[in-house]
């Protein structure tokens, strides 16, 4: 366990030849010491830790009677760890969600070079605590089996996710107790456990728990009643004001004020007696 550094070393270049080589030659394999350099420098990295002795053989490299190129990689090897986020108050009857994160392989695909890798396989057992307790766990006696692989991530995260179900019909046939998950990796030799305990229906309600993520419940932890519900108030446009005359408002006219055609026939009758006296004179 720890970090490691890779030296990818040039084929030959121009001289044809490596001009960096442990002591032993080209045939040696094993734990080097000593490189030696094709001008007969002998460079000792036995007790160097692994970026100084990585600088040592890039310095070496830097002379100019070595045409040698040299590429380097750190990578870390770390324990294998699986770790599931607590199963909390979930009832029977309930698909409940497995969730956690792991620092194992997920599969990856290099399509460009044809290389496959087909990641950590886990796999997720349950089985009661009584049963797994005193060691029967065979096929037969596990309740629910499943299996997946760690999600894809940005190139440097430091875990991935991993994640199981258990069903609603699986979880229906199960009782209130206690349970052990077991999380396994058979190619590696990795194996955890998770406990957990399954109630009976109406658990939260009683204990006034809140609900687990999955059961969507958690979307409406204080429902509203309808009668307090806040009724909408809808406002109702003003009519626009207009003025509105009266009656008594409209003013009277007198007769003398009345327009219409009595003042023309006053007119016209007079007119006629004018000339009507004459006539009556001449005879």
């Amino acid at each position: 366990m720890g970090e490691y550094i890779v030296v990818y070393q040039h084929p030959p270049m121009y001289n044809q030849k490596f001009d960096l080589l442990p002591v032993e030659g080209d045939a040696y394999t094993g734990f080097i010491t000593k490189v030696v350099t094709s001008d007969n420098q002998t460079i000792d990295i036995s007790t160097l830790q692994a970026p100084e002795a990585a600088n040592a053989l890039k310095s070496a490299l830097k002379s100019p009677s070595i045409d040698d190129t040299l590429v380097t990689q750190t990578y870390v090897i770390e324990k294998p760890l699986v770790n599931i986020q607590p199963i909390l108050d979930f009832e029977v009857g309930e698909q409940i969600p497995v969730t956690g994160t792991t620092n194992l392989e997920c599969p990856i695909s290099y399509t460009y070079n044809q290389i496959d890798l087909p990641g950590d396989r886990i796999l997720f057992s349950i089985y009661s605590a009584d049963m797994y307790y005193s060691g029967k766990t065979q096929s037969t006696n596990r309740i629910f089996s499943d299996e997946s692989y760690p999600r894809k991530t940005k190139i440097g995260a430091a875990s991935r996710d991993i994640s199981f179900t258990i069903p609603v019909d699986i979880s229906q046939k199960m009782k209130p107790g206690d349970y052990i998950a077991v999380i396994k990796c058979e190619d590696i030799k990795y194996e955890t456990t998770t406990p957990f305990t399954l109630h009976e229906e109406g658990y939260r309600k009683e204990h006034g728990a809140a609900a687990p993520p999955g059961t969507g419940e958690e979307f409406s932890q204080n429902p509203v009643v309808a009668s307090e519900m806040p009724t909408e108030i809808t406002s109702t446009p003003e009519p626009q004001s207009r003025p509105v005359h009266s009656v008594t408002d409209v003013p009277t006219r007198t007769p003398e004020q009345t327009a219409g055609f009595g003042p023309i026939i006053h007119i016209l009758i007079v007119m006629l007696a004018f000339c009507v006296l004459p006539c009556i004179k001449r005879r």
